[in-house]
């Protein structure tokens, strides 16, 4: 049996790596499509130590979303050595 399409709408918005739509779902049979593509907005990242270098040990820095705190990147910070520490 045909009938008219009657749709229930529904936005889900761009994130960081997935593109946004609106999706259109009959309310009667179920058939649904998207319309309306966002971009995906890509991360907002910003580069932070997150565990300071010590005197032997390695400290980590990274590159981190503010929008959905993915760790995009990471650098190993070398070990100090006991000359480069100042000391009062």
């Amino acid at each position: 049996m045909e009938h008219t399409h009657d749709y229930n709408v529904s936005v889900v918005p761009a994130s960081c790596t997935e593109n946004g739509y609106t999706r259109f779902t009959c309310k009667e049979c179920s058939y649904s499509y998207d319309n309306d593509i966002v971009p995906a907005t890509g991360h907002n990242a910003v580069w932070e130590i997150t565990t300071p270098a010590g005197v032997g040990t390695e400290g980590l820095e990274q590159k981190i979303c503010k929008t959905c705190n993915t760790v995009v990147e990471e650098k190993i910070l070398p070990a100090l050595k006991e000359e480069e520490i100042e000391t009062p």
